[in-house]
C-alpha cells in the first residue's frame, strides 16, 4: 500500500509537472494537448493487449519492471532538467514512454493485488483500498505539483 501510495502520487506530481513545464517552454495549447494524449492515449490500445498477456504468475515481475521503467524515465527528466537539455521534444518523447509504461503498469498492478490476496473474501476492501489510493494521488499529486513547480522548478517536481 505504502508503495503503491508513492507511485500514485509520484506519476501524478510528474504529470501536471510536464503540463505546466511544456505549457511554460512551448505556450501552445495544441502542444499541451498533444502531451496529454501520450500520456494517456496509450491507456486505448496497450492496456488491453497487456492486461490479457498478464497472469498471477508475472504480475509482480512485470509491475517491477513497469516501476524501475517509470525510476529510469524521471532520472532521465531530472538530469536533462539539471543539464538544461529538457525541450519539448524530449519531453514528448518521454512522455509516450511514461504513457505506454502507465498502461502497462494498470492491469498488472491490478492482477498484483487480486493474486496477492491470501483470502477471497477480502478481495471488495483490496478493490477499495486500490482505489482510495488512486483517487487520493489524484488529488494530492497535482496540488504538490502546483506548488512545488512555482516555488522550487521543475527538478524538485521531478525529485
Amino acid at each position: 500500500l505504502s508503495g503503491q501510495i508513492a507511485s500514485v502520487l509520484g506519476s501524478w506530481t510528474q504529470n501536471v509537472t510536464l503540463n505546466l513545464l511544456v505549457y511554460h517552454l512551448s505556450g501552445s495549447a495544441a502542444i499541451l494537448a498533444l502531451l496529454n494524449f501520450l500520456l494517456y492515449g496509450p491507456q486505448l490500445i496497450v492496456a488491453p493487449v497487456a492486461g490479457s498477456r498478464i497472469r498471477s504468475e508475472n504480475a509482480r515481475r512485470v509491475t517491477l519492471c513497469v516501476l524501475m521503467t517509470s525510476l529510469v524515465l524521471t532520472a532521465s527528466l531530472f538530469v536533462l532538467s539539471f543539464a538544461g537539455m529538457l525541450g519539448v521534444k524530449l519531453i514528448l518523447a518521454h512522455a509516450l514512454a511514461i504513457g505506454i509504461s502507465s498502461a502497462i503498469e494498470v492491469p498488472a498492478r491490478q492482477v498484483l493485488l487480486l493474486s496477492s490476496l491470501r483470502n477471497a473474501s477480502l478481495t471488495s476492501n483490496a478493490v477499495a483500498m486500490n482505489t482510495m489510493v488512486y483517487n487520493v494521488g489524484r488529488m494530492v499529486g497535482p496540488t504538490i505539483a502546483g506548488f512545488v513547480y512555482p516555488a522550487f522548478g521543475e527538478r524538485m517536481s521531478f525529485a
